[in-house]
């Protein structure tokens, strides 16, 4: 049996394409780079889509991203702190920079915008595992534990929904004669 998501994946076809030259272009190839390890290459790309697009906050969290994994810890917080200028409504960018804080060994900052990212976006994983690693910062382990049991819940309920969904996908595939790794029915 194919896995869940896997088989939404296939259902839907692959994603367009991003317009060539366009902010979300360089965004995704960025987010490519990024993934391999390539990480002088992804911020190169992530400089041209702020040009395209300087008011965007997921530009700048990715390049808070970009330079936390290259460990460029100092320069990621520095990312991060305009990405919430240009959307302080982000819970995810405050997730990020809660994990920041929290190598950066600043644990009270760490524990207010974790709890400022749950607050934003409570069913969202990421926040509830940044509020965790605060929590473990400060020695809170039972409150991590809950934390930690909170985000298992939460992708449990994920692939609960994603399972549901691949079955009425599969139901209506076949109400069109059509089956996954099956191919069409000949109706004639």
């Amino acid at each position: 049996m194919l896995h869940a998501p896997l088989l939404l994946l296939w259902a839907a076809g692959p994603p367009p394409e991003p317009e060539r030259g366009s902010a979300y272009y360089y965004f995704s190839l960025a987010q490519q780079a990024r993934l391999a390890g390539h990480y002088d290459e992804a911020l190169n790309e992530l400089r041209r889509a702020a040009k395209l697009d300087p008011r965007s906050g997921d530009v700048r969290a990715e390049a808070a991203r970009i330079l936390r994994d290259a460990g460029r810890v100092d320069e990621a917080r520095v990312a991060i702190d305009r990405a919430l200028a240009l959307n302080p409504n982000a819970g995810r960018a405050y997730a990020l920079r809660a994990v920041i804080a929290v190598v950066q060994n600043d644990k009270e900052a760490a524990l207010a915008d974790a709890h400022r990212a749950v607050a934003l976006e409570p069913q969202a994983a990421a926040p509830k595992i940044a509020l965790s690693y605060a929590q473990q910062a400060h020695f809170d382990l039972e409150a991590a534990r809950e934390r930690r049991k909170e985000v298992d819940q939460t992708f449990r309920r994920a692939m609960d929904d994603a399972q549901g969904e691949m079955a009425r996908l599969v139901s209506r595939l076949e109400a069109y004669g059509m089956a996954p790794g099956g191919g069409a029915k000949d109706n004639r």
